[in-house]
């Protein structure tokens, strides 16, 4: 198994969500964490800082793949 490089676009958690508040009518696709523990008060702003000097977030989980 070769490493990958850790990024939202390639998370588990990530997901793709419209955004009306800058373009009400059309709405831009929007990348969003459904993890529960990102989204919770537990999960700090010195977290948050930490994680995007890293590069990735500390939740980071590789998309599963389906086995062939």
């Amino acid at each position: 198994m070769h490493e990958c490089e850790k990024t939202c676009g390639n998370c588990q958690y990530s997901c793709l969500q419209k955004d009306t508040t800058q373009h009400p009518t059309i709405g831009l696709l929007r990348q969003h964490c459904r993890n529960q523990r990102y989204t919770s008060a537990e999960y700090t702003e010195e977290m948050y800082l930490e994680d995007q000097a890293r590069g990735y977030c500390r939740f980071w989980t590789p998309i599963k793949r389906k086995e062939e």
